[in-house]
Order: structure tokens, then C-alpha cells, then sequence
């Protein structure tokens, strides 16, 4: 809110600093660019590209020491902005519904400089787990530049602006990754990263497909990664029995039958997502067999015991 209520009052500032210089009022100009250079030292994405620019020319300085002397001090300076500009501290785990065959996917973003990249978690058909989603350059807008200036904020109407927090929509160039079934024919098409407040989204330009991104909580994370932590411990599982197999001797093996020694299941894995739906329809039938032994059984048999024997009496001595 407070870096929302800056750039619009840095916007007026500009405005009237140009109906200044029309008018060629001296002191009014000179109070304007002071104004606006102290709104200027405030707004971290203005500070991180002008740090930028100071790294790249510090790197013509003969003198070395002077040289890495600017160029750290202009680095410390880009870091502090970096922290406080929200599209570069997006690191971590998101959700995103691609389509509603294939449900929630899960990323993990990372940077590499000012491009953000977006990793599959869990995957589909087309693209599986540990390809790359899709990138965008994140650089700061540099006014002049008609790479950058073509993509100019989205005006959001003010019922949206106050559901979210923010009057307008930053957008970037970014590359989106499509493939047919089974990773065949890959290949990147246009794409643009939008940030909104502290969400993000992405647009598949060719195909107008658009993805919203959230972080997931705890339960989601849980249901997404089962199935693939399962089957990666039941690999390994059956691996680690392989080895032990082949490293096993005659002699040893005829101990093992005549010990009647109990090892631990070697094809055990963790139980999937279709797992758990089966056992909750199996429990949903209400095999009494099954359902013994868990707790909220045992405490309707105890509640109905207690109902039936003590319920109905008077207390008479108030006791509690």
C-alpha cells in the first residue's frame, strides 16, 4: 500500500513538473526534481535498475581496486531493492490449476540473474516432472526501450484494485513450454508472466491458456507429492531387496528359513492417493471388521454405553 501510494505520487510529481517546465518556472522545477529524485531513492525497483546500470559502469574503470570497490557497493545496494520487489522473491513451491482433466500441478520457481523459472513438481502426459513450465525476464522496464515498453501495466478496475490491493498489473515477457503426449516434439511458444499483488500467473499466448499460481498449504503439498514420493520409496525399496538378494549367501539363506527370522515387506510403499480413497470407500461400506480397531469406533460403542446406562439417571449430588 505505501509503495502503491509512492509511484502515484511520483506520477503527479512528473505531471506537474512538466506543466513547470513549460511554464519555465525555475524554483518550481527545481523543487519538483528534488521531490521527485528523494520519491525516487524509495521505490526499490527504480533503486535495483539504477544499481544496475552504476555495476555495468564500474566495470570501465581502469583502477581494479576502485573498480570492485563501486562494483560492491552498487551490488549491496541492487541486493537490499531485490528483497523488497515482490516478482523476485517468488522462490518455492506453487500450485496452479492447468487444466480440469489433469487438476493441480505443482512448480518450484527459482532465478537464475533477473530470469525466473518455473520447474514441474508433479507433471502430466505432456510435459512430465522436472521439465520447465515456463520462464519470464523479469528486468525492470526501462523507459525508451521498446523491447520491454511494449509490455505497459493493465489498469485494473477499482473493484478488482480493492479485492487485491494493487491499481495495476505488471506484466513480462516469458516463454511457455508445450509438448504432445509423452514429451514428444517440445518445443516454447509466447508467453507472458503477470504479477498480481503477491500472486502470480502465466499466459500461453498461441493457446490463451492461463494459469494462476497460489502457494499450497501443508495438506496440499501432502496430496500432491504422495503419489510421487510412493512410487520413488517403493523403487528404491525393491532395489535395496534386489542387492541384499545378490550379496546373500546359500548358507545364510537356509539360517534365514530355519531362524524363521521376519523381515520388514521389501516391495512396502507408502500408500497412494488411490490407496486412501479405497480404504475411505471400504470404511464408507462400514465393515464392522475393519473399523474395530479405530478410535472413533470405540468411542461411539462407549458413548452409546454411557447413554443407555447413565444417561437417563439424576444427578443427585451435583458432583463434578
Amino acid at each position: 500500500e505505501e509503495l502503491r501510494n509512492l509511484r502515484t505520487d511520483l506520477e503527479a510529481l512528473r505531471k506537474n513538473l512538466q506543466w513547470a517546465e513549460a511554464m519555465a518556472d525555475i524554483g518550481r522545477i527545481m523543487d519538483l526534481r528534488k521531490a521527485i529524485s528523494n520519491g525516487e531513492d524509495r521505490d526499490p525497483d527504480i533503486v535495483y535498475e539504477r544499481s544496475k546500470k552504476l555495476i555495468q559502469e564500474a566495470e570501465k574503470i581502469n583502477s581494479i581496486p576502485k573498480k570492485y570497490e563501486e562494483k560492491l557497493k552498487h551490488m549491496k545496494e541492487a541486493k537490499a531493492a531485490r528483497d523488497c520487489i515482490p516478482r523476485f522473491n517468488l522462490e518455492g513451491l506453487w500450485v496452479g490449476k492447468y487444466d480440469d482433466r489433469e487438476g493441480y500441478e505443482m512448480i518450484n520457481v527459482t532465478y537464475s540473474g533477473d530470469t525466473l523459472i518455473a520447474t514441474k513438481v508433479t507433471g502430466n502426459n505432456n510435459v512430465p516432472r522436472g521439465r520447465t513450465s515456463f520462464t519470464a525476464d523479469l528486468s525492470p522496464i526501462e523507459e525508451g526501450n521498446d523491447e520491454t515498453s511494449a509490455l505497459k501495466p493493465v489498469k485494473l478496475p477499482e473493484s478488482v484494485s480493492e479485492k487485491w490491493g494493487v491499481d495495476k498489473v505488471s506484466r513480462y515477457r516469458g516463454e511457455g513450454h508445450i509438448a504432445s503426449k509423452g514429451y514428444v516434439k517440445n518445443k516454447t511458444v509466447e508467453g507472458q508472466f503477470v504479477m498480481l499483488g503477491d500472486h502470480f500467473s502465466f499466459v500461453w499466448i498461441p493457446m490463451r491458456h492461463h494459469v494462476f499460481f497460489v502457494r499450497p498449504s501443508a495438506q496440499l503439498t501432502m496430496k500432491l507429492l504422495r503419489d510421487i514420493v510412493s512410487k520413488e520409496d517403493e523403487v528404491d525399496n525393491m532395489k535395496n531387496h534386489l542387492n541384499r538378494c545378490f550379496e546373500k549367501s546359500t548358507d545364510e539363506g537356509l539360517m534365514q528359513l530355519v531362524e524363521e527370522r521376519e523381515e520388514i515387506e521389501p516391495f512396502r510403499r507408502i500408500p497412494r492417493e488411490r490407496d486412501l480413497k479405497a480404504f475411505m470407500q471400504e470404511q464408507m461400506r462400514g465393515n464392522v471388521e475393519t473399523l474395530q480397531w479405530f478410535p472413533f469406533w470405540k468411542n461411539k460403542i462407549w458413548q452409546d454405553y454411557v447413554k443407555k446406562n447413565v444417561g437417563d439417571r439424576k444427578d443427585e449430588s451435583n458432583a463434578r
